[in-house]
């Protein structure tokens, strides 16, 4: 047993009992109100919650899990704070049996903490220096062998770390290997022929899109921008390959001559003859000729007599006749030429063929 001056005077002294069985509270009860017949409430250490006034819990902080309640408490009125174990002599109880001083003594009450009342304290354990150093010790060891734990944890994942990075190391030469295998194969801007409707990985149909000079910058560094400029900042063309034969260029040689790299041509042979004034197989002049070489028809196969001067078919629309343009020189005669009154047109020369997709490597 302890007073409550002496507890504020000695900071040393520990706090309120904190009471966590029935049987420490059946040997409190005994030792407080049988042995020293104290006829005075008792505190004890246990407290209301601040954030939480329908709970209590003892002075070191732990939660209360034994109860020893008296009926009535613990009520929800405000200030009750404290808790102490109630005497019978407080309750005007000194008439009652003996056997049933048990049923008051040491129940537990709320009250206000002002009220004045004994006090039950607990001492802290006390430890000599063999013992604090031994403990010390102790505890030394402990951390020095966490910290070993700690330090083998560390290398092994170090090792496993430096085994990962050395695999990837080698993924990464091996992919290196491959890409610098495949471009030498086929670098970007080579074009193949696929027997697919679809373009294979790594690879784009040849027609005509426009795409990203960034995201393609292998393919915009291989042709940069030959068949067209796109938006003229971030994208380019592609070649358009549909539909098209392709021809070795020139590059200088006395065989089409004049060409540009990467340019398009149309078919030489539309039309080849005039029905003029009525006289057959005049030759068109040389200057008409080389003028009219109708891009993009698409007639039917064979021979296509009798389109009319300034009818159009298939996209294409025939010059008018009394145009300086449109008439054919004569080789003899009084008259130099004739106007072409309407024409006869032989289709493009289309060797057999067959169609397969044509790609683009990126």
């Amino acid at each position: 047993m302890c007073n409550l001056e002496y507890l504020k005077s000695d900071s040393f002294v520990p706090t309120l009992v904190s009471i966590k069985s029935a049987a420490e509270q059946e040997y409190l009860t005994k030792f407080v109100f049988d042995t020293s017949e104290v006829e005075t409430n008792v505190w004890i250490g246990a407290k209301r919650r601040p954030d939480n006034g329908n709970q209590f819990v003892w002075n070191d902080g732990s939660v209360i899990e034994f109860t020893n309640w008296a009926e009535g408490s613990p009520s929800d009125q405000v200030k009750k704070e404290c808790v102490l174990m109630r005497s019978q002599y407080t309750r005007g109880l000194s008439n009652i049996a003996k056997f049933d001083t048990l049923t008051i003594n040491g129940k537990w009450g709320d009250v206000t903490c002002e009220t004045t009342n004994w006090v039950l304290c607990q001492k802290l354990q006390t430890w000599s220096f063999p013992q604090l150093q031994k403990k010390l010790l102790d505890i030394k060891k402990e951390l020095k062998d966490s910290l070993e734990n700690v330090t083998k944890q560390l290398d092994n994942t170090k090792n496993q770390l430096e085994d990962t990075r050395n695999q990837l190391r080698d993924v990464r030469n091996e992919l290196n290997d491959t890409r610098n295998k495949v471009s030498a194969s086929a670098p970007a801007g080579t074009i193949a022929f696929f027997a697919r409707n679809t373009a294979p990985t790594g690879w784009l149909k040849a027609n005509g899109a426009t795409i990203s000079r960034i995201t393609y910058a292998d393919l915009f560094a291989a042709i940069g921008t030959t068949f067209g400029s796109g938006d003229g900042n971030k994208t380019f063309r592609l070649p358009d390959l549909r539909g098209e034969f392709i021809r070795g260029w020139s590059d200088g040689r006395e065989v089409d001559k004049g060409r540009a790299f990467g340019s398009y041509q149309w078919g030489s042979n539309i039309p080849l003859a005039g029905y003029v004034g009525g006289n057959w197989e005049r030759a068109i002049s040389s200057g008409y000729q080389d003028r009219w070489n109708f891009a993009g028809n698409t007639f039917d196969e064979g021979f296509e007599p009798n389109v009319s001067a300034g009818e159009t078919r298939s996209g294409t629309t025939f010059p008018v006749s009394n145009s300086s343009s449109c008439r054919v020189h004569y080789l003899e005669g009084p008259f130099k030429y004739s106007w072409i009154t309407s024409w006869n047109v032989l289709k493009g020369t289309r060797p057999r063929n067959v169609a397969l997709l044509a790609c683009i490597k990126y």
